[in-house]
């Protein structure tokens, strides 16, 4: 396959780095700072373009790697009669103008110096129609066997579950991580605890496998705690929101 990607950031460099491991060939590299563009083209070999409209028509795919609210500007004035693609889970298909197009949405966060293994990515794929998917479903199946078709509003959703799982989760690492520190304590020491907690609902569901004072009741550790909190009323505020819902869940009581 021969692919051009407009896009120099984090998923751009790792698509471009998935597909070339499968052999594919990149032909250009578009971008808006052109010393981002040529960059990246002398990386991955191909070359430069200063204007998305000079994608060639010996693209069989063309990727559009950029920020959700500038896809649908960008894609604007690549040639109708390019295959298109973009990478995002929260947007729409619709963003993309050209004849055929699709959308391929890995469901992991990609930073551009943590080398992934692609093989464990879910895909879910989308496409205007049966020969586009097909093109996708083959693409993809080669590098993961994850590969799911999902339309625009199911991969929204789908996106938001990963905010919640992932973003929102990470949120309160770096709220432990500052306790922690008020301490003079590592972080490390929690990684035994995060990671049983990860191995766990691999074999069970979230629900099952809640653990902590709330599920337990424990009011009494659940006041302490609060009153640890009570000179960061954020970090009270967002600690008193989750009990309850937990509380709520286990019990149908709250603080």
């Amino acid at each position: 396959m021969k692919f051009s990607i407009a896009g120099t950031g984090n998923v751009a460099h790792h698509f471009a780095t998935m597909w070339q491991g499968q052999g594919h060939t990149l032909l250009q590299v578009y971008a808006r700072q052109p010393e981002a563009g040529q960059r990246f083209a002398h990386q991955f070999g191909g070359h430069y373009i200063s204007d998305a409209a000079l994608f060639t028509v010996e693209n069989d795919i063309v990727l559009v790697a950029v920020k959700d609210d500038a896809i649908a500007e960008v894609a604007a004035n690549i040639p109708l009669q390019l295959y298109t693609l973009h990478p995002s889970g929260s947007t729409s298909i619709s963003a993309l103008p050209q004849t055929s197009k699709g959308v391929a949405w890995g469901i992991q966060s990609m930073s551009l110096h943590k080398a992934l293994d692609y093989s464990k990515i879910p895909f879910l794929i989308e496409a205007n129609n049966k020969k586009a998917e097909d093109i996708l479903m083959q693409l993809f199946s080669s590098i993961s066997n994850q590969v799911h078709v999902a339309n625009s509003e199911q991969r929204a959703r789908v996106h938001m579950a990963a905010v919640f799982a992932n973003n929102f989760t990470n949120q309160m690492y770096d709220i432990a991580n500052g306790i922690l520190s008020e301490m003079q304590l590592p972080m490390h020491i929690l990684m035994p605890s995060i990671q049983e907690q990860v191995d766990k609902i691999k074999v069970m569901t979230p629900h099952a496998a809640q653990t902590g004072p709330a599920v337990r009741a424990d009011m009494a550790t659940l006041q302490r705690h609060l009153q640890f909190l009570k000179d960061t009323p954020e970090l009270k505020e967002i600690y008193t929101e989750l009990t309850n819902r937990i509380l709520r869940i286990y019990h149908g009581k709250k603080l």
